[in-house]
């Protein structure tokens, strides 16, 4: 819907009491308030029978007859707000221009209220500005007050959001100084920025410094003060950084290198001293002598040599007791542990998939018997990786099939060398003998009929030949060199 004022726009109407107006024409020369107006839009209007009157904000509707109904009510001569309840007649309709709704110098505007704003934005009826109370203005957006300005301040009624901008481009900026501001990196974080670099991020409990920090006089920190790649000093070379106050002092990272102390001199560090960590040490250098008056009471706290000498009591070379080493060994001249060496037996740094020979039908833990059972590919998912389908799909979506090796021996994939030609990588294969041939011959026989012999009877002439015969089988039900039965096993 819009609003719109209609020149040369009147009509005549008939209507009786305070229900809409039936349109029912206009005189030569003038408009309609379809034509004027538009079907659909809104309008001042006047309803006069020349005695009452009525002007206010209607909508013109096109039709059979066209009509404007009677949506709000700026004045009427029944007092007020209120509608004319016309009688009976011929009453004339215009489209107008309310006097009060005229802005100039002289005339001001209406002060409007937060639903029905003075001064109101085309088409939006309930958006715009008005006048609360003297001395202000009052902003207001869908009928709902959202600003007010009042005594050289300004409020703001409700939520304010700004952009999350850039380091380079802060969504909040002083004017002129267009890189310095506050910008949003990430949800949940605030970071100040000066001159295109964050100085300081804020996140959820944590205030970190970005850049160095120089305290002129105390800093008091409640709660974890971050500094990452900057630095805290002090001014003076007798004050202190750290007071007495300081029971716990947590500096750096995993990685983090700390120098404590100068070449000379020395550097003590009571309480508790906490480096990438609780009780994790990385690399210390301590230029002087680092002083731990105490013998240690738990496991992760530091010893001094009086301590070490009455627990590593050597003799002749030859450690009294048990020597601990929690860590795992990170350089080739650091000693190592039991754990460590176990652990590295146990593995045998064998990748997944791998096959071996296991001389017991007992099947050691990470390992897996080569006899074309289904497993689970999520559980095996390394293995699976390596030979996916090769030797089985299982049930085709969540598992697959180990290789079967039982009662059969691996032969090297032929890959393009002619000697197993046209074998699929992973397929089982029959015993088989070479394509061969024996000859056998028969006794070549030259006998004449009726002829004079050694012998008893008479002999037939049977010609020259070879004749095939058949033997009786002999050996196994397969052919196989000696073998021992074992098992195979692949690694998961």
């Amino acid at each position: 819907m819009t609003f719109r004022l209609g020149d040369r726009t009147r009509e005549t109407t008939t209507t009786e009491g305070t229900g809409t107006i039936q349109l029912e024409g206009t005189l030569s020369g003038l408009q309609t308030f379809v034509d004027g107006v538009g079907s659909g839009n809104s309008t001042y209007y006047l309803v006069t029978n020349g005695t009452d009157w009525e002007v206010g904000i209607g909508t013109v509707t096109s039709g059979t007859p066209d009509s404007l109904s009677r949506d709000s009510v700026i004045a009427s001569s029944a007092g007020g707000t209120t509608k004319v309840s016309f009688a009976e007649g011929t009453k004339d309709v215009m489209c107008v221009m309310p006097a009060r709704k005229v802005v100039s110098k002289e005339n001001g505007m209406e002060a409007g209220t937060e639903l029905l704003p003075g001064l109101p934005f085309a088409d939006d009826p309930d958006t715009g500005f008005y006048q609360p109370a003297a001395n202000q203005i009052g902003a207001t957006v869908g009928g709902v007050p959202v600003l007010l300005l009042e005594g050289g301040q300004i409020t703001l009624l409700k939520k304010t959001r700004i952009q999350p901008g850039s380091a380079e481009a802060p969504g909040l900026s002083f004017d002129g100084d267009e890189n310095t501001g506050l910008h949003q990196p990430a949800a949940d974080q605030i970071a100040l920025v000066v001159g295109g670099l964050i100085a300081m991020l804020v996140a959820t409990g944590t205030v970190t410094m970005q850049q160095a920090l120089a305290v002129a006089n105390g800093l008091s920190v409640g709660g974890n003060a971050a500094i990452n790649g900057g630095s805290i000093t002090t001014s003076s070379t007798t004050g202190n950084v750290f007071n007495s106050v300081v029971t716990a002092l947590n500096i750096g990272m995993a990685a983090t290198n700390i120098t404590i102390g100068a070449t000379s001199g020395q550097t003590t560090v009571r309480n508790n001293f906490s480096v990438g960590g609780a009780s994790q040490f990385q690399n210390i250098t301590i230029n002087g002598i680092g002083v731990q008056s105490n013998a240690p009471s738990l496991g992760n706290h530091l010893v001094n040599k009086t301590y070490a000498d009455s627990k590593l009591a050597l003799a002749g070379g030859t450690l009294s007791g048990f020597l601990s080493l929690h860590a795992a060994p990170t350089a080739n001249f650091h000693a190592t542990n039991k754990q460590c060496v176990e652990s590295l037996f146990a593995s045998g740094s064998v990748f997944s998939g791998a096959i071996v020979i296991c001389p017991s039908t007992t099947i050691p833990s990470g390992w897996l018997l080569c006899n074309g059972q289904a497993v689970s590919r999520s559980t095996y998912a390394a293995l699976f990786a390596l030979i996916g389908t090769v030797f089985g799909p299982g049930d085709g979506s969540t598992t697959f099939n180990l290789p079967d090796f039982r009662g059969y021996f691996p032969r090297g994939f032929d890959g393009g060398r002619g000697i197993d030609i046209g074998r699929a990588f992973g397929s089982n294969q029959d015993d088989d003998f070479k394509e061969h041939s024996h000859k056998n011959q028969s006794l070549h026989h030259d006998f004449k009929d009726g002829g004079p012999l050694d012998g008893q009877g008479l002999f037939k002439n049977w010609g020259d030949g070879n004749e095939d015969w058949d033997g009786e089988p002999v050996g196994g039900t397969e052919t196989r060199p000696k073998n021992i039965a074992v098992n195979f096993i692949i690694k998961i």
